[in-house]
């Protein structure tokens, strides 16, 4: 984990305000399914590492292998990394992107600034 978070030189968290699904189908292994093709809109909450402001706003563009029939992502915390600071799209593959958890979120605030904020 540590030698993924060193190679992105911005580490954050987000909360997703709105995102836009658009469904592909699939079989795999003779289960129907869905692939996904998601773009969000969110805004940084925490910076743990980076120049990302709090308030920030930040466009996300992610692929999923398989979409579940419901999905919703509006109010969703995930940590993101990348290696870009920019207003357009990003592309966050798999591997940079993690749902929330509060365990993680306290281990990041503490290796980065030392503190703990609620």
């Amino acid at each position: 984990m540590e030698a993924m978070l060193s190679e992105h030189p911005q580490v954050l968290l987000v909360r997703v305000k709105e995102s836009h699904l658009q469904r592909k189908p699939v079989v795999y292994l003779g289960v129907r399914g869905y692939q996904g093709i998601v773009d969000s809109e969110g805004v940084v909450v925490r910076c743990y590492k980076g120049d990302w402001k709090v308030g920030e706003r930040i466009l996300l563009h992610e692929q999923f292998d398989f979409i579940p029939d419901r999905w919703e992502r509006a109010g969703e915390l995930r940590f993101i990394m990348t290696d870009k600071h920019v207003r357009d799209r990003i592309d966050i593959g798999i591997e940079d992107r993690w749902d929330y958890q509060p365990e993680f979120d306290r281990a990041l605030q503490l290796s980065y600034s030392g503190e703990v904020k609620q």
